[in-house]
C-alpha cells in the first residue's frame, strides 16, 4: 500500500472515530446503540496499536458503546485495553482519567464498588492536579452514587454535596443539575 493511500486512511479513521461518537451523542435508543456498534465494528480491521491515540479513542467508544447495551464485562474489556496502550502527552492523561471513569461506571453496575472508588480517586488526583473542576465534580458526583450503591448514605451525601457546589460553578448548568438531583437522591435515601 502506497504511503498516500495508508495517509489517507488514517484521515478517514480520524472521520470513522468523529462518526462513532456524533452516534453516540444525544439521546440514545437500541436503534442507535446498534448502528454506533455496527460502525465501531466496521472500522475496527483499520485500527493497531501503532497510533495508540486513535486507537484508544476506538476503544474508549466501543467500550460506552458495550456499556450502554448492558453488555458491562464487554465494556470493562475494551476500557482496560487503553491502559495498555502507551501515554506521552498531558492530553492523553487526560484521556486516561475519563476512561477510568468510564470504566468505574460499567464496575457499578456490576456491584463491585470497591474497584470503581480505586479507579474514582485515581482520576480525582488526576483532575485536581490540573485544575480541572469541571471533571473533578463528575468524579465526585459518580463516587456519590457508589456509596449510595454500596449504602453509604453521609458518605454519598458529602460526595454529592461537594460535586454539586464543585460543578455549579466550573460546568454547565445539565451537570450541576444532574449533581443536584443526586444530592437530592441521597437526602431521600433510607
Amino acid at each position: 500500500m502506497s504511503q498516500a493511500v495508508h495517509n489517507r486512511i488514517r484521515y478517514d479513521l480520524k472521520d470513522a472515530i468523529r462518526a462513532g461518537i456524533t452516534l453516540l451523542s444525544g439521546k440514545l435508543t437500541e436503534e442507535k446503540l446498534l448502528k454506533a456498534l455496527t460502525h465501531h465494528e466496521a472500522i475496527q480491521p483499520f485500527f493497531d496499536e501503532s497510533e495508540p491515540v486513535y486507537f484508544r479513542h476506538f476503544l474508549c467508544n466501543l467500550g460506552l458503546v458495550h456499556y450502554e447495551m448492558g453488555h458491562h464485562e464487554l465494556a470493562i474489556e475494551h476500557f482496560d485495553k487503553c491502559f495498555l496502550l502507551p501515554v506521552s502527552s498531558e492530553p492523553e492523561k487526560l484521556d486516561i482519567a475519563a476512561v477510568k471513569v468510564n470504566k468505574a461506571h460499567a464496575l457499578m453496575s456490576l456491584k463491585r464498588f470497591d474497584e470503581a472508588h480505586k479507579l474514582l480517586d485515581e482520576a480525582a488526583i488526576y483532575f485536581t492536579s490540573i485544575y480541572d473542576y469541571a471533571n473533578l465534580g463528575e468524579v465526585l458526583e459518580t463516587r456519590a452514587r457508589a456509596f449510595l450503591g454500596q449504602g453509604l448514605r453521609a458518605e454519598a451525601k458529602a460526595a454529592a454535596q461537594e460535586a454539586y457546589d464543585m460543578l455549579r460553578w466550573y460546568s454547565d448548568e445539565e451537570s450541576a443539575r444532574r449533581a443536584h438531583r443526586t444530592l437530592a437522591i441521597c437526602w431521600e435515601a433510607k
